[in-house]
């Protein structure tokens, strides 16, 4: 999924890469991973490879999903730069008030690990 991702998304050259190493993918196409229950959890990752060896092989599919993907992140950047953007116009000062009100300090018991992460993309739910 996130090969997919990257060859769709990212620089041209993650394209090259895969079409020059293949191989590597086409052994994923015979994956096997049978669980303790006997349930086959490897079809999943047998149907990825066979799309993506699919894709790369075939030039022109590639470039219009390359076009339609930078397309939908591109949108998608657009929209989410949109969200919360009815507090732009606040005085920081109102803003940090409004953030100390809406989320008050949370309170961690002895020997917890390091409290709240400080990284914006971890949620501290």
């Amino acid at each position: 999924v996130v090969l997919d991702y990257i060859v769709k998304t990212g620089s041209e050259r993650v394209a090259q890469q895969c079409k020059e190493n293949i191989y590597s993918l086409l052994t994923l196409q015979d994956f096997r991973f049978i669980d303790k229950d006997g349930k086959d959890q490897g079809a999943n990752v047998r149907e990825k490879a066979k799309q993506l060896v699919s894709l790369l092989k075939d030039e022109e599919r590639l470039k219009s999903e390359r076009k339609k993907a930078l397309q939908a992140k591109e949108r998608f950047a657009q929209n989410s730069m949109g969200i919360g953007s009815h507090t732009s116009k606040m005085p920081k000062s109102s803003l940090s008030a409004l953030t100390r009100a809406e989320y008050p300090p949370r309170h961690y018991p002895p020997g917890a690990a390091a409290g709240p992460s400080t990284d914006p993309r971890v949620s501290n739910a």
